[in-house]
C-alpha cells in the first residue's frame, strides 16, 4: 500500500493481535532526502509506533540507526552545524593540493560517529539490516579498466533514474553490477562486532566514489547498498507489518509487488523534496526536508493508527 497525504486514506479495521504485531521499518537511501524519512518516522514514534526491526540503505541506514537509538535531535544538531560551516560541495583548491575535493565522507562519518552509542545499540536495537554491495578483490583496481567500470555503473544508475521518471522499472544497474561481479551482502545485528565496525558498515552502504571512496571492512571492499536494495523491505526479519519510505512517487514502480499487500505501507512525500541528494551546504533545506516528513506523518498517521500504541 502506498501512502501520501494527498490520497484518500483507507478505512482499516483493527486487527486482533496478542501480543501486539511486530513492526519493521525500512528507510530508502537518498542522501539528504533521507531526512524526510527521519522526520516521518520520528513523528510516528512520538505517536507511539514501536519498531521491532529496522533496515536502511546508504543514508537510510544512518537514519534507521538514529531512530532506533532515539538520537534524532543529536543528528539534526550535528549535521546542520556541519552544513552551516561547509560552504561548497566541491573544493577545487583541495583537488589542486592532491586532496579529495568533496567534503561528504568527512561530514557523514563525523555525524555517524558522534551519534552512535554502542551500549545503547546493544540494548535498544532489537534487529537491524544494512545492505552493501561487495566488490570482487580484483575489480576496479587497474587503469583504465577500473575507471571504465565505474563509469558504466554510474551511467547505468543515471539511466535507471531516467527510466523510473518515465514509469519504467530499473534494470541497467543490476546488469552492470553483475557484469563486474558485485554481490549483495547484508549485515544484521548479530554480524556487528563493535562500534567501529558499525560505523564502517554504515559508511560502506553509502560508498559512491568519488564523493565517498570505496569502503574497506577487513580485506573486503564495498559500494553503496542501493545497487541491490535501495528500500530494503525484504531484509526485515520476523515482522507482521512492513513500513517503508521513498522520496519520489515514481520510485514506487520498483516495489509494485508490495503495493497491494495489506501488511506493507510505503510512504512518500506529498510534494517534491527540494534538497538534492548530495547537498551538504544547505542546512535550511535539510531542516525543511525533515519538517516536511514530520508534517506528512501527522497527515497520514490515521493510516497506521492500529499500529500506534
Amino acid at each position: 500500500m502506498a501512502v501520501t497525504f494527498s490520497l484518500k486514506l483507507p478505512q482499516i479495521k483493527l486487527p486482533r493481535f496478542s501480543p501486539r504485531p511486530r513492526v519493521g521499518v525500512a528507510i530508502a537511501g537518498g542522501g539528504c532526502k533521507a531526512f524526510y524519512g527521519l522526520g516521518l518516522f520520528s513523528r510516528f514514534q512520538e505517536f507511539g509506533l514501536a519498531v521491532d526491526a529496522w533496515a536502511g540503505t546508504s543514508a537510510g541506514a544512518s537514519m534507521a540507526l538514529t531512530l532506533a537509538l532515539r538520537k534524532v535531535d543529536e543528528v539534526m544538531t550535528v549535521f546542520t552545524a556541519l552544513t552551516e560551516i561547509n560552504e561548497k560541495n566541491l573544493y577545487i583548491s583541495r583537488l589542486i593540493q592532491g586532496k579529495t575535493p568533496f567534503p561528504h565522507e568527512r561530514m557523514y562519518r563525523t555525524t555517524v560517529r558522534k551519534t552512535i552509542d554502542w551500549e545503547q545499540f546493544q540494548i535498544q536495537v532489537k534487529d537491524i539490516a544494512i545492505p552493501v554491495a561487495k566488490v570482487p578483490p580484483d575489480a576496479f583496481l587497474s587503469f583504465p579498466e577500473g575507471v571504465k567500470g565505474f563509469y558504466e555503473l554510474t551511467k547505468a544508475y543515471l539511466g535507471d533514474g531516467e527510466r523510473i521518471a518515465n514509469g519504467l522499472k530499473e534494470k541497467h544497474l543490476l546488469k552492470a553490477a553483475a557484469k563486474y561481479g558485485l554481490t549483495e551482502k547484508v549485515f544484521f545485528k548479530e554480524d556487528i562486532e563493535n562500534v567501529k565496525h558499525l560505523e564502517d558498515i554504515i559508511l560502506a552502504s553509502s560508498s559512491i566514489p568519488p564523493l565517498m571512496k570505496f569502503q574497506k571492512i577487513g580485506r573486503e571492499r564495498y559500494l553503496d547498498g542501493g545497487i541491490f536494495a535501495n528500500l530494503p523491505l525484504q531484509h526485515l526479519r520476523k515482522v507482521d507489518y512492513r513500513l517503508g519510505v521513498v522520496y519520489d512517487p515514481a520510485d514506487l514502480i520498483n516495489y509494485e509487488q508490495y503495493l497491494d499487500r495489506e501488511d506493507v505501507f510505503i510512504f512518500y512525500p506529498g510534494k517534491k523534496v527540494t534538497v538534492k541528494v548530495w547537498e551538504y551546504s544547505r542546512p535550511d533545506l535539510v531542516e525543511e526536508t525533515f519538517e516536511m516528513g514530520r508534517r506528512d506523518a501527522e497527515k497520514t498517521a490515521e493510516t497506521i493508527r492500529f499500529l500506534l500504541e
